[in-house]
């Protein structure tokens, strides 16, 4: 695994940052954002991936089948459903992206790996419904600040697009112009927590935390209903969070 050095920020000063640093009309987010040193265009061709999902809905096979094409070098797969990562499973890989349809094997371990994994300079993609009561992951993930939501979302599902976007030019919404995504939470926002873009009911999408390294995806990867530019959604908060 890469361990990327961190530059860790409370989110209010980030936020004043990205407002105060060169404002320009023609200067976007990620701009300003990759200036500072903040944040980068993301590069999958450079990324590991670590899948650790469960095998519903069109399962982790499909993720690997639509990642592939983006250069990803590495898509392991991990059910989350059946066990549990250790945090020297889980430092094989630059970036970790996980949901949940149903239980985790064990939510609390897996949210205490993820947090010393993200310690030790990994990047982590929450998808639904890792913020989803009932369904959440839990540990110190959650439990001390990691993760840009809270674990309170909730449905019902419906065919959503992309609605407003807050940060405009940010690497994460990079060729990500209209989508579809049936099965969704919507969690609120946590401290700290910065909002990319939401769907076009208001519903939260994807949100990062202050060192970017932590994405909340407010889809379910093997959504059978996707479209649009959905998996390149997908493929842009793993490699922002990688290498961030």
């Amino acid at each position: 695994m890469n361990l990327k050095g961190k530059i860790i920020l409370p989110a209010l000063l980030l936020g004043a940052l990205l407002l105060g640093a060169g404002c320009g009309e023609e200067t976007s987010v990620s701009d300003r954002v990759d200036e500072l040193g903040l944040g980068s265009v993301p590069d999958p061709t450079v990324t590991n991936v670590l899948i650790a999902g469960q095998t519903n809905l069109d399962g982790m096979a499909a993720v690997q089948t639509y990642l592939t094409p983006f250069g990803f070098p590495v898509l392991d797969t991990f059910d989350n459903n059946s066990g549990t990562p250790t945090l020297a499973q889980l430092q094989n890989y630059d970036v970790v992206i996980l949901w949940s349809n149903s239980s985790f094997s064990n939510a609390t371990l897996f949210g205490d790996n993820l947090a010393d994994y993200v310690d030790s300079g990994g990047g982590v993609v929450l998808a639904a419904f890792a913020h989803h009561a009932g369904t959440s992951i839990l540990g110190r993930i959650i439990s001390d600040g990691y993760s840009p939501y809270n674990i309170d979302g909730s449905g019902p599902f419906s065919n959503q697009n992309v609605g407003s976007v807050d940060q405009p030019g940010h690497p994460i919404m990079e060729n990500v112009v209209t989508l579809n995504a049936y099965y969704r939470s919507a969690p609120t926002m946590a401290a700290g927590g910065i909002s990319i873009a939401n769907f076009d009911n208001g519903a939260p999408m994807v949100a990062v935390t202050a060192t970017g390294n932590v994405v909340g995806l407010e889809v379910i990867p093997p959504d059978p209903n996707r479209g649009g530019d959905f998996e390149t959604l997908v493929a842009n908060t793993l490699a922002f969070a990688a290498w961030n």
